[in-house]
């Protein structure tokens, strides 16, 4: 009887331990994030020094596996010699690079001094095969594509570029029981109908136009439904699920018929995080309580309905969403919703530079999506600025007049003699217009109008460039 007691006490002492092991790899994340990689904006320059160092650590072994378009090296990192091989791929997509800094965080923290045994037992169970920045052209100029303008998420089958004939081959070679396709999505996706943005979107793709689910996609659903309850304790409400629609050509479809159990992994957006290094740090937390849960076959202990009940990916967010503005046009006054969305262009290719661009996109009923930033203006009068008659010879001798004070009397938009820095426009309370250019009028779907919230006669907000400016700080 009492030793039955102990063997209970002990099983529900592991057990828990097991439990908090994600709680652990999101505390220590800070110690082993790689610092040199600090913002979306890196390069292959950046990254493969961080691999070819690995090659003097006993633990890791890094194989050249060939060429991007360009020439750039793409490598594989193996760690770890047990039976169960899991394959992770990192940005694919150029411009999707939230993955590849969680696998440098891993790989810091594999390459430490420090948690020899629980390493060691790791080791033992699984061998990780890594392939990061399969893109590097694309991340050179941080786009989707490769440098042959070919989306490698649509190659699986012709393997038209180099890129794609790695990341099969790789493949085809270790025959990995789990595949990891990290991605970036859009910031504008919705858990459902919550109106939260979406942190962390899962997927376990689909491998025929059936959407059958065998052994391996099965497999692959209840780890999602693990890794699930582990982002909700750090998002909660954030997660969704990505659409299974059967692509013939994308790798994680063809990962999964091929007969690894894939995992799509997309980050998306967060509150006051656009570097995306919260989104990084649950990354770390989610590959390396994937990897302890593989090892362990912990998922099994998950069910499909679990992965089914994840609400779905919606595109129902917006930047900013006004509510309920009492909106003054000529043709009288409408109570409406406006959402704002920045978007991202790159005028001179150069990815350190992004230009924001904010636009109205919708105006309407928007209550059943959601914002980063809301506010409900009920009881407010959102009218259109005018324009000062002045133009301005340059941007410092705008930057540097009283700006401020014409704020108070009206006028939101300000004409510049010259080229618009894109730094000016993005951050300042008012819009900033060509020497001949007119202020967008009503309908302004996809422009970028100054228009100032007005109550009981005061002036006391502007929306300028996809944001909301109190009045009462410029005074």
């Amino acid at each position: 009887m009492r030793l039955t007691l102990i063997l209970v006490v002990l099983s529900f002492f592991f057990s828990s331990l097991v439990a908090q092991d994600h709680q652990w790899f999101y505390e220590i994340h800070e110690e082993y994030r790689e610092a040199s990689l600090e913002d979306r904006f890196f390069t292959h320059s950046d990254v493969e020094p961080l691999i070819v160092n690995l090659k003097d650590h006993p633990d890791f072994e890094v194989n050249l596996e060939g060429e991007s378009v360009q020439g750039r090296s793409i490598y594989l990192v193996k760690w770890g010699s047990g039976p169960k091989k899991v394959y992770l791929w990192t940005q694919m997509h150029g411009n999707e690079p939230t993955a590849t800094m969680a696998v440098a965080d891993i790989f810091n923290f594999l390459a430490s001094d420090e948690n020899e045994e629980i390493k060691e037992e790791l080791a033992e169970k699984v061998t990780l095969l890594f392939l990061p920045m399969v893109n590097p052209d694309g991340a050179e100029v941080y786009k989707r594509r490769n440098a042959l303008d070919v989306d490698l998420n649509r190659d699986a089958q012709r393997l038209q570029s180099p890129e794609s004939v790695i990341l099969k081959d790789v493949r085809d070679r270790y025959n990995p029981d789990f595949g990891f396709n990290l991605h970036d999505q859009s910031l504008y996706y919705g858990a459902g109908f919550s109106g939260k943005p979406v942190a962390i979107a899962f997927l376990a793709p689909a491998y025929n136009q059936e959407r059958e689910v065998n052994k391996q996609r099965l497999n692959a659903m209840k780890l999602i439904a693990q890794l699930n309850e582990i982002v909700q304790e750090y998002a909660p409400g954030k997660v969704a699920k990505f659409s299974d629609a059967f692509e013939p050509r994308a790798f994680g479809d063809n990962m999964q018929r091929w007969g690894t159990s894939t995992i799509l992994i997309e980050s998306g957006g967060y509150r006051d995080d656009p570097e995306k290094q919260y989104l990084r740090k649950l990354h770390f937390t989610i590959l390396m309580s994937s990897f302890f849960s593989i090892a362990d076959g912990d998922f099994k202990n998950y069910s499909r309905e679990a992965y089914e009940s994840i609400p779905a990916n919606r595109i129902s967010i917006f930047d900013l969403v006004i509510r309920n503005a009492e909106v003054e046009l000529p043709e009288g006054t409408f109570v409406l919703d406006l959402g704002y969305r920045d978007h991202i262009v790159f005028g001179d290719g150069h990815v350190g530079s992004p230009e924001i661009g904010p636009r109205l996109v919708d105006v309407g009923d928007l209550s059943t999506f959601g914002a980063y930033t809301e506010y409900d203006a009920s009881g407010f009068t959102l009218k259109q600025g005018e324009i000062w008659p002045e133009v301005f010879k340059s941007s410092e001798e705008l930057a540097n007049s009283i700006w401020a004070e014409r704020l108070q009397e009206g006028y939101t938009y300000f004409r510049l003699d010259g080229p618009i820095p894109e730094s000016l426009q993005r951050i300042m309370p008012f819009v900033v217009l060509g020497p001949e250019e007119e202020r967008p009028e009503f309908p302004m779907l996809g422009k970028n109008a100054a228009l100032l919230m007005e109550k009981q006669g005061e002036y006391r907000y502007i929306v300028a460039n996809g944001r909301m400016h109190n009045l009462v700080l410029f005074r």
